[in-house]
């Protein structure tokens, strides 16, 4: 996915994978699972679940495609250790699999964080 030096990569599972900066200001995560549902209804249940997260506000949860493939962006706001952070999510279907590739970041890296999303987004290919 992101190599990177300075990163650290923690794997919970084959599918599920993530690199955090150095110095914690941005994490990426990209997973991947079965489809067993339409994405929106999935997501917009997922998001539910953030609204007792401190700082919470949605920004945009939405269809869209991504490579050609029916996807769902989503972006938000929330604090992390009472500094304001930004999250976006990109879920998108491919073959009967869903993929997620994620971005969370200290709102005073916003321009870094952002490059780095765009290069993921830009050079992720799926199994």
């Amino acid at each position: 996915m992101y190599k990177r030096q300075g990163w650290n990569r923690t794997q919970k599972a084959a599918s599920d994978v993530t690199y955090t900066a150095k110095d914690g200001s941005i994490e990426l995560s990209a997973k991947q699972g079965l489809k067993t549902e339409e994405l929106l209804p999935h997501w917009q249940r997922f998001e539910q679940d953030f609204h007792g997260t401190p700082g919470y506000q949605k920004i945009k949860l939405e269809r869209a495609t991504y490579a050609g493939n029916p996807a769902v962006v989503w972006e938000f706001t929330f604090l992390q250790g009472g500094q304001p952070w930004h999250g976006r999510q990109l879920g998108f279907e491919k073959g009967g699999r869903t993929y997620q590739i994620s971005v969370w970041y200290a709102d005073s890296v916003q321009t870094t964080a952002l490059d780095v999303y765009q290069n993921v987004k830009e050079s992720f290919r799926t199994a």
